[in-house]
């Protein structure tokens, strides 16, 4: 991976090969960097990308085919809860750097919000256990003027926020919790055009469950699960299909062109 983070701009499903929910994703888009294109390979394939570590998930087609189409948002929302809180013990001396450097990897964002953080004042001890050790004497109980800095950041920045922490932390192993938290981050799965035509990526049960019991008239998609597509049209609506990454890929191009990496490659 660049030291750049694509997660950062479309969110918590596009993920390395270790997030947790990857058996999760079916549907996925490769993205290798800003300098080559995003195509429809693999689209159907996860086990093909697998070697790319990059895909995009429901959050991310869904965040596409909004910067695509616009219109009003409609239907069931996705609903994710990726956030993590950190918490880390530092020196009160040495709080404002590791504030910044974590910060800098992308903490500390809620919202329209960022570098937020909570620092609360305490007092940390240690005993050293060897003549070598760095700070303090052997055997003798050492009091520290600490500070314990807390701040949000979401699953998938998680390896970049812990190591610009410890390179920051003037600690060889700092002392810290990583506490998972209860807040969510949402996005429409569709859009209500001018045209009273409902638009999304992919049709999802709920999806069709919404559009079933609110009277919608007409879908298009780029994907729609079978049973769904049978019941809306034993319903009534027409659904139309429009070729896979009509909307998607466009809006994952939009996305990618906001923010050129740092530097590296995917």
């Amino acid at each position: 991976m660049s030291q750049h983070s694509w997660q950062g701009h479309f969110g918590p499903d596009v993920v390395s090969r270790t997030w947790p929910e990857f058996r999760e994703i079916t549907d996925v888009v490769p993205v290798a960097s800003s300098d080559a294109p995003v195509t429809l390979a693999g689209w159907e394939s996860p086990r093909a990308l697998a070697s790319t570590g990059v895909v995009a998930g429901a959050f991310a087609r869904s965040k596409a085919v909004g910067r695509i189409l616009g219109g009003r948002a409609v239907g069931p929302l996705l609903t994710f809860r990726p956030f993590l809180k950190l918490v880390v013990f530092i020196p009160r001396t040495a709080v404002n750097r590791v504030r910044d450097a974590v910060v800098a990897a992308g903490a500390g964002s809620i919202g329209a919000y960022t570098h937020m953080t909570f620092a609360a004042a305490g007092a940390g001890s240690f005993r050293a256990t060897a003549a070598n050790a760095r700070g303090g004497r052997e055997g003798r109980i050492e009091y520290v003027d600490e500070s314990a800095l807390s701040v949000i950041l979401p699953t998938w920045i998680e390896d970049e926020v812990l190591a610009a922490m410890k390179a920051s932390h003037p600690y060889d192993d700092p002392a810290f919790d990583l506490i998972p938290l209860a807040n969510r981050l949402t996005v429409p799965q569709a859009y209500l055009g001018d045209d009273g035509t409902v638009r999304t990526a992919l049709v999802t049960e709920e999806l069709a469950s919404w559009a079933v019991n609110t009277g919608v008239e007409r879908i298009e998609a780029e994907r729609t699960h079978g049973d769904s597509r049978l019941e809306m049209a034993e319903r009534g609506i027409q659904v139309g299909l429009v070729p896979l990454g009509t909307w998607t890929v466009p809006g994952l191009v939009s996305i990618l062109a906001e923010v050129a990496p740092r530097g590296g490659s995917t």
